[in-house]
């Protein structure tokens, strides 16, 4: 049964136009039929167990599968493929992942199903996925994988689990300083390829099929049928006259005006400036920002999809202009994002580049993506701050920094009832989401202490420091992990930073300990005097 409905599932997009290919149709013709035929009870209010938008902290997944009343797999679905890009529901699911003690998350757009283990202490997400299905691999490949993972029997037996967790390896933690030698590497990979000339970069967060600008992906369904997407680009620019120089609104109120040196120009290097300036305020055009910087392209490569590789494209100057048809350009007066970014724009006929992928691309493991950003903001000042540099920019990233702060309180929340583990989940996913965020690392830095894996406390303390120096708070806390380590000499010398800073060192140490005399009898130690003198109160 469940072979012959994923034979009738690969044929109904045919029978579709486009715009009919959205989230319900996945769910009610793909989604559901699949689970009916892996016994799941979808229809029967007596004995359902496939609930739809379930609600969870941060949102609403699309199924819970609760075979006893309890949430066993969620699933969350997206409309079913219609393009060659990305779906984008990695950073959705890690979110969701976190909410309940689920066996399982699964990610689908009803063509591809991708399954993680959500919640695996100290496993990096981008590890935890352990089967995906593709549908076009064909029917008999896909019913092997959905019997042994989705089917109701082996979900309840929890031979499923079972299963998923014999493939799902801890992996072998790199030290710093191979990370670094890794990310030094990668550096040197990309000054070896463009070494020979006059190259320009692109760094992508994930490998997407195309380079592509943002109006051919608007209109990329459209554009296989034929169509120029230097058409819609240029209906998009006689749309945009009433907003250029020297026009005013209908009721005769002059409107904001481009830089008086565009009004000078010829049409096409108006229409250029033009563009520049759409895509500056977030307009799709039909423009593709690359970089003369590598280290900037590094950044936009690892900054996003934390699960997923990343790549920096690497092409030459003058192969990009006999690609497109015309060569890189940069604006005549461009804004301050613009200068940081050191950006370039190609404006490519078909709205895209071709590029080769063994000679144009160096890949980015999602292992190094952060160890990159480290990197790249410690030795070269370039980080989320300095790349987007203005208030535009601030306001692309601002969700963001919207989302970190709310995995922060979240952990904060877990710590306070004793879920060291979730807590961790969350200031691990609020770091991945700003991985500048010092109260982060230091709130992790806490949660390892209070568990007793007092190396990864002074680790995240160490990190918090670094981006932070003046983080007296950290230095307190840093030291009291030096205490547990008999450092005595460190624990001392952070101890006294934190007061100098003004923190009540003795104050956060009755947190936990009685006194000095507690803390020694717990830990079996014996305190050094002058460091007892600094805990103890006249």
């Amino acid at each position: 049964m469940l072979k012959e409905t994923i034979d009738h599932i690969l044929e109904f997009p045919a029978t579709l136009k486009v715009d009919d290919l959205n989230e319900s149709v996945t769910k009610h013709f793909v989604v559901l039929p699949i689970l009916r035929d892996l016994e799941w009870h979808c229809d029967n209010l007596e004995n359902l167990e496939v609930f739809p938008d379930k609600s969870t902290e941060s949102g609403i997944v699309d199924y819970a599968l609760q075979p006893d009343g309890k949430s066993r797999v969620f699933i969350v679905v997206k409309r079913w493929p219609t393009g060659s890009g990305s779906d984008e529901l990695y950073d959705e699911t890690a979110l969701y992942a976190s909410q309940e003690e689920v066996d399982f998350v699964v990610l689908t757009n009803g063509k591809t199903w991708n399954f993680y283990l959500p919640n695996l202490p100290d496993i990096p997400w981008e590890t935890r996925g352990f089967c995906s299905i593709d549908l076009d691999n064909g029917a008999a490949e896909a019913v092997s994988d959905f019997q042994k993972y989705l089917s109701r029997p082996h979900v309840l037996d929890a031979s499923a689990r079972e299963a998923a967790e014999a493939i799902v390896k801890k992996p072998e933690k790199p030290t710093s300083q191979e990370l670094l030698r890794d990310v030094r590497k990668i550096i040197r990979e990309i000054e070896d390829k463009s070494a020979s000339g006059d190259y320009i970069f692109r760094g992508e967060p994930d490998c997407y099929p195309k380079v592509s600008s943002a109006l051919y992906r608007q209109y990329e369904e459209i554009l296989m049928d034929g169509s120029n997407v230097e058409g819609f680009q240029n209906e998009m620019l006689i749309a945009a006259q009433e907003h250029l120089p020297g026009t005013t609104s209908d009721f005769e109120i002059p409107v904001r005006r481009l830089d008086a040196a565009i009004e000078i120009l010829s049409k096409p290097d108006r229409d250029f400036e033009t563009l520049t300036e759409l895509q500056h305020y977030g307009g799709k055009t039909n423009l593709i920002d690359f970089t003369t910087d590598s280290r900037v392209a590094l950044f936009f490569a690892c900054d996003g999809s934390p699960g997923m590789n990343g790549r920096v494209i690497v092409k030459k100057r003058g192969d990009i202009e006999e690609l497109v048809g015309n060569p890189p350009r940069e604006p005549s007066k461009p804004l301050n994002r613009v200068i940081a970014q050191k950006s370039i724009f190609v404006r490519p006929r078909r709205g895209f580049v071709e590029f080769d992928q063994n000679k144009d691309v160096v890949e980015i493991p999602a292992n190094l993506k952060k160890p990159m950003l480290d990197y790249l903001q410690k030795y070269h000042n370039i980080s989320a701050k300095t790349i987007y540099n203005d208030l535009h920019g601030f306001i692309r990233i601002q969700d963001i920094h919207h989302r970190a702060y709310k995995e922060l309180y979240r952990g904060i929340s877990c710590t306070e009832r004793g879920e060291q583990d979730k807590a961790i989940q969350h200031f691990n996913k609020a770091i991945e989401l700003k991985p500048d965020f010092a109260i982060a690392y230091s709130n992790s830095g806490v949660t390892y202490l209070r568990k007793g894996e007092f190396d990864k406390a002074i680790q995240n303390f160490d990190k918090a420091i670094q981006l932070k120096p003046d983080y007296a708070n950290a230095y307190c806390n840093r030291g009291e992990a030096w205490m547990h380590r008999s450092e005595w000499n460190k624990a001392k010398a952070d101890l006294t930073v934190a007061k100098d800073s003004g923190v009540d060192i003795i104050a956060s140490f009755h947190n936990n300990y009685e006194n000095v005399a507690d803390f020694e009898e717990k830990n079996g130690v014996q305190v050094p005097p002058d460091l007892a003198a600094i805990l103890t109160r006249e």
